[in-house]
């Protein structure tokens, strides 16, 4: 079995260089990477591929095979779907077969080495099946996958409108799922300043259990290759926010589904911030969520001028609110 693993690095050469010699080195399985370096000149490209040990390439050139893989830049900020459609077509262009399409950001720390098959054996396990994901713990010990079912503008309007709905709605669902565990080195080494930082971790069964879902977290998403290519990937008007979910209703038009595994689990550093969305980044998911009930999912498009004039009101009287995981 042979997976393509796509990065896309925004500023962020250490982490990436982490993540591609350290994490991505401990997978048991045949694997290459592209790492996708967006907003990038030229010669940060060729440094990241030398620290990450890869090849670089340039758009014009032909993709050589490499023993781990490659490294391209674009001067372009892509966002999460366009660079991630855009490493898949350089893993096209290699020549490889690969099986399957491992989606992960840099800031992940795997727990298993023998991760890759056993997310890869859902898909022989259900026929239905297109994208899989683990356990994405961020470092309040949150899950952050998967999501089983739709919420509609409707919702989303009343939790704007009343957000104590919907700080109600978290803690009934992160009810008993915490323990503390020490973090490891590389965490530590993520945050300078801390000397006895613990980060939160689930150890109850979790829930919801193993099997069919809505959507999975892109932190780290593995896909079936053969299928992302029939559905054409990610939406590329997207770029921050809801590219999982089309995805996901992408492969419902055809009858496929995602699905969640949790008996294995990865770290997701950044899940555990506490920056706040600036107003751009908010006016970005508005637009990603419209696209996505829109087109997606076919709401009534009065629904969606009053969720519209409601996000904007608040963005105007209303505290930032923590930033989305990814």
């Amino acid at each position: 079995m042979m997976t393509g693993i796509i990065v896309v690095s925004y500023h962020n050469a250490e982490g990436t260089r982490k993540y591609v010699v350290k994490q991505l080195s401990k997978l048991s399985d045949a694997y290459r990477v592209i790492v996708v370096a967006v907003d990038a000149t030229e010669e940060y490209g060729r440094n990241l591929a030398y620290d990450c040990e890869l090849l670089y390439i340039n758009q014009s050139q032909q993709v050589a095979d490499h023993p781990k893989g490659w490294c391209i830049s674009t001067t372009e900020n892509l966002g999460y779907a366009k660079g991630n459609n855009w490493g898949v077509n350089i893993l096209k262009k290699s020549g490889i077969s690969f099986d399957n399409y491992l989606f992960s950001n840099d800031d992940i720390e795997i727990m298993n080495p023998n991760i890759l098959n056993v997310l890869a054996t859902t898909f022989y396990q259900d026929e239905q099946c297109a994208g899989v994901g683990p356990r994405v713990i961020g470092l309040d010990g949150n899950d952050q996958s998967p999501h089983m079912k739709y919420i509609s503008p409707k919702r989303l309007i009343g939790w704007q409108l009343f957000p104590f709905l919907r700080k109600k709605r978290k803690r009934e669902t992160m009810k008993n799922q915490k323990a503390t565990f020490t973090i490891s080195e590389s965490t530590q080494l993520r945050r300078q300043n801390t000397t006895t930082k613990q980060a939160m971790i689930p150890t109850t069964t979790p829930k919801p259990p193993k099997g069919k879902c809505y959507w999975v977290s892109g932190a780290f998403m593995l896909v079936r290759a053969d299928r992302f290519h029939v559905v054409e990937g990610f939406d590329s008007r997207t770029f921050l926010y809801y590219e999982e979910a089309i995805l996901a209703e992408r492969f419902i038009l055809h009858g496929w589904s995602f699905a969640f595994e949790p008996s294995v689990s990865v770290i997701h550093y950044e899940g555990g911030s506490t920056t706040v969305k600036t107003d751009k980044r908010n006016a970005i998911e508005t637009e990603s969520r419209i696209l996505y009930y829109k087109e997606y999912r076919r709401e009534h498009s009065w629904l969606l001028w009053i969720y519209e004039k409601i996000s904007k009101i608040c963005l105007l009287y209303t505290s930032p609110s923590p930033r989305d995981t990814r």
